[in-house]
């Protein structure tokens, strides 16, 4: 890295304009490698498919957005941007509970602590429903939210949150979201 961080707005700059991610499915008919985008997103970082597996979202880390692939009767899918996120660095990481809601990582940098505001920096946990809305937000103890595990337990759904700057896994009941 070069002095006062230009290195690192270079590689940002980079990532941003020349996004080169791709997502790929296997089809379950005949076991086919299918490109669902090839070398046009923006690191994208968590994949989830809704329950009746007809969606598969992304979270397309760089450019702060879910994407939706939708599969048509004829097996091709079709994309669309699903929610755009504003502030934080963005998505990381995603779950689908068995109503179809999204839970969505917000993924945003620690910073060192220098004033009473700066102590209060939190994570996000993004809830949108089936169409895209926002319904809640869950707050986390620090914003380096980076993975989210859907487990039902006991007919309970409870997502499992990783957190980077603390270091912590955390277990929330999604009925007290």
């Amino acid at each position: 890295l070069q002095p006062q961080g230009a290195g690192t707005s270079a590689v940002a700059a980079r990532l941003c304009s020349s996004p080169q991610g791709s997502v790929f499915c296997v089809s379950s008919e005949d076991q086919l490698l299918k490109p669902l985008a090839v070398n046009c997103l923006a690191h994208p970082s968590g994949i989830a498919v809704s329950p009746d597996g007809s969606c598969v979202y992304v979270a397309e880390t760089m450019a702060n957005r879910i994407l939706r692939f939708i599969r048509r009767p004829t097996g091709v899918y079709m994309c669309s941007v699903f929610h755009t996120f504003s502030g934080g660095f963005g998505p990381t990481s995603l779950a689908c509970d068995s109503k179809s809601n999204l839970y969505v990582c917000r993924f945003d940098w620690a910073r060192a602590v220098t004033s009473e505001r700066d102590s209060q920096t939190v994570g996000k946990i993004a809830v949108l429903d089936e169409e895209g809305s926002l319904v809640s937000e869950l707050r986390t103890p620090g914003p380096e939210v980076t993975g989210i595990l859907l487990v039902e337990e006991n007919e309970s759904e409870f997502l499992y949150i990783t957190e980077q700057s603390t270091g912590m896994i955390y277990r929330v009941s999604v009925e007290d979201i």
